[in-house]
């Protein structure tokens, strides 16, 4: 998981009070997603560029407002853009974009958990573990699924800071030290 920092925090904080009261937050999402994929793609070529910092101010905000009108973004996102570039911040545009969705998360009662399993799990299993999270946290729920075959069965639940670890080898972990102990 990513750290994010305070820099990006107040950034996104603000922006989303911002967008929030303007009735687009949906739409700024939308922005933040297509962005989000060209901070993340293979060859992080807009990574880079944000984060030069041989890259004049005039020519990072030249070129993000250039962006801004391929991409059709909303006048809001182009400004935070602009805002970013004018006080040297484009290279945590990523941890905003993160921190942002976060706040939209939570505006709209939903929760990401991460399962990491031995094995797939189907869809019959995924929508019984959806169901049961949700009538313990009260919030929609999204899971992150992760295979990890080094589990040798069972479940880890991340939620929040919570870990619930339910797999084989934490059991045999548990038990190995029990048995330690008594010798």
């Amino acid at each position: 998981m990513i750290r994010i920092s305070e820099v990006a925090e107040r950034y996104s904080s603000a922006f989303f009070q911002v967008v929030q009261s303007e009735g687009l937050l949906d739409k700024v999402a939308d922005d933040f997603l297509r962005l989000d994929r060209m901070l993340t793609s293979k060859t992080g070529e807009l990574t880079q560029v944000l984060a030069n910092p041989v890259i004049r101010k005039r020519e990072l905000e030249n070129f993000l407002e250039a962006l801004s009108k391929k991409m059709s973004l909303q006048p809001l996102t182009a400004n935070l853009l602009r805002l970013m570039a004018r006080r040297r911040r484009t290279k945590v545009l990523h941890q905003v974009i993160l921190h942002f969705s976060q706040l939209l998360k939570e505006e709209r009662g939903e929760s990401t958990v991460d399962v990491i399993t031995h094995k797939t799990i189907d869809e019959k299993q995924s929508n019984s573990l959806k169901k049961a999270l949700k009538s313990k946290t009260g919030r929609e729920i999204t899971l992150h699924t992760k295979i990890d075959k080094s589990l040798l069965g069972g479940i880890v639940i991340r939620y929040e800071s919570y870990v619930l670890d339910y797999s084989l080898r934490h059991k045999l972990s548990e038990l190995k030290h029990q048995l330690e102990g008594l010798s």
